[in-house]
């Protein structure tokens, strides 16, 4: 929203003549009239008069995109206290918008109200009513989200309380971005949203052909005074009926760099829940893995000493389902290990763990949780002999990847 202020020094020196003025829902002849001003990344505006207003449509949530956002004056006469302006939203989702004191309010005493509603009689209000205070010119408004659940137009009301305009015509000037919360496709590409509280939440469709891992990347473009600040997104994994399979995972993004997430499913159609508050750009990529664990021990896969396995641990596995490896010792010695993965962030993991052919550990189990790259020895020698490598979720409801090296 950088360039309110721009809109607003452009629009101040705009001469209004009433008289040519469109007529907005229940305001007589010549009282009230919308004037557009869009800027472009060079800065260069284009102002001209238009029935209704229709903000822009945040999608890829880019720098360029968030700087770039049109404005409107919304002119109003004195011989009514009150006008209605409509507003086209397009697509059910989020208004973030801001409201400043435009010419002609400079001196003057009170209050504007300004209110959104559903309907053009104004009856069926929506959002909280914002109030400006006009004492001086230049002033602003808190920025304020307003939430519509349908495509539609919409109908913002400007009312004066207790205000004397200093002059006989005066202005309103709003600045406003649109965020859709349709159901969107998880791609290699970023696609913006906006969450402004828990309960308002967006869909990410990801279609999944072979056994894989969905990797969820987020980036954080909340704001204060101007800069990015770090925050936390809060995920679920939901089948084809957007019906949870997972918990909720709080995923925390840093002010600078990307928080991540990760679900390991079966082939199918799923989607991705997302709650947070405020706008946050998403993408997604699936892995394919090729599993190369067996679910039983007497069926284990032999593995060799210096070489990386790869699998996976489904959300539709059950909790007691493990991947099994087998190698054999040839001396006692201590093991090196690297392990690689990731899960999801609900405090559930992926468990390793040495066993002999009874399923006895030799090596006590290690919980790896959330994103990981980890290297160590196991904290005592294991004699000569043949064991399993046994690999596990922590959790009914968890899921994840993992990559195993044991060092020679």
């Amino acid at each position: 929203m950088n360039n309110l202020r721009k809109v607003i020094s452009v629009l101040m020196a705009m001469v209004i003549v009433l008289g040519t003025c469109a007529v907005a829902p229940k305001a007589s002849a010549a009282t009230s009239a919308i004037f557009e001003i869009v800027y472009d990344s060079a800065g260069n505006e284009d102002i001209k008069q238009v029935q209704e207003m229709a903000p822009q449509y945040v999608t890829t949530g880019s720098e360029e995109e968030l700087n770039t956002e049109n404005g409107y004056l919304l002119a109003m006469s004195t011989s009514v206290n009150q006008a209605v302006f409509p507003i086209n939203l397009s697509k059910k989702g989020t208004l973030l918008y801001q409201l400043g004191s435009g010419a002609g309010l400079n001196g003057s005493t009170g209050k504007i109200k300004a209110q959104f509603y559903s309907d053009a009689s104004c009856t069926k209000s929506i959002g909280d009513a914002v109030l400006l205070n006009v004492s001086t010119q230049d002033t602003f408004s808190a920025l304020t989200n307003l939430a519509v659940n349908a495509a539609g137009k919409y109908y913002l009301k400007i009312m004066m309380v207790d205000t004397v305009p200093s002059k006989t015509t005066y202005s309103i000037v709003i600045s406003a971005l649109a965020f859709s919360s349709e159901d969107t496709a998880l791609t290699s590409k970023f696609v913006a949203s906006y969450t402004g509280t828990e309960s308002r939440v967006t869909y990410h469709k990801v279609v999944v052909k072979k056994d894989s891992y969905i990797t969820t990347e987020f980036e954080n473009y909340s704001t204060k005074n101007g800069q990015r600040t770090s925050g936390e997104v809060k995920t679920v994994l939901c089948n084809s009926k957007k019906k949870a399979m997972s918990k909720t995972a709080i995923v925390d993004v840093p002010a600078e760099g990307t928080g991540l997430v990760t679900y390991a499913v079966k082939k199918g159609t799923y989607y991705i829940k997302v709650a947070g508050n405020g706008i946050y750009r998403t993408k997604g990529k699936v892995t394919a893995v090729k599993d190369q664990g067996a679910h039983k021990i007497s069926k284990a896969k032999k593995y060799t000493i210096g070489k990386t396995v790869k699998g996976l641990l489904l959300q539709q596995d059950k909790v007691s389902t493990a991947d099994y490896y087998k190698f054999t010792l040839k001396k006692t010695k201590k093991l090196s290990m690297i392990l690689k993965g990731s899960c999801a962030t609900d405090g559930q993991g992926i468990q390793f763990a040495i066993v002999n052919k009874k399923g006895q550990e030799v090596m006590k189990t290690f919980t790896a949780k959330g994103n990981f790259n980890i290297s160590g020895k196991t904290a005592k020698k294991i004699p000569a002999g043949t064991y399993y490598l046994k690999i596990k979720k922590s959790s009914a409801k968890g899921s994840g990847w993992y990559s195993v090296k044991i060092k020679k």
